[in-house]
């Protein structure tokens, strides 16, 4: 039984990781529609008792980029990013690296976004 509890949770941190609630949205016509349809209904992702948050999976974001995947990464701290960015180069393809622009906030020292391009489609 131990075994699968340190499957279910390998940082012991009381976080059960597979709590999650799908959605997906999509204009069967191929039509766009406003992003508050989605965010309000994955707001309800952040109350799901493992204080782990909700993510997003959007497609069409980068027409320009369109065939290839693209990940968004919230960095906390330098080494975080130095750490993550190893293990992405170490297993992924990553064509290109940036910083996401972002508009101007009022938010002290915001963390930086960052965004990685990877052919996954060409392996």
């Amino acid at each position: 039984m131990e075994e699968v509890r340190k499957v279910n949770n390998p940082y012991d941190d009381n976080k059960v990781i597979d709590y999650c609630s799908p959605f997906g949205m999509m204009n069967v016509r191929g039509e766009m529609f406003y992003s508050r349809y989605p965010v309000r209904a994955i707001t309800n992702m952040h109350e799901r008792t493992n204080s782990l948050g909700g993510g997003f999976a959007i497609y069409g974001i980068y027409p320009e980029y369109s065939d290839v995947y693209v990940l968004h990464i919230m960095y906390p701290d330098k080494t975080a990013k130095r750490k993550t960015q190893k293990y992405l180069y170490e297993n992924l393809r990553v064509l290109l690296q940036e910083e996401i622009p972002t508009r101007g906030t009022k938010v002290w020292n915001p963390p930086p976004f960052w965004r990685y391009l990877d052919a996954l489609s060409n392996r």
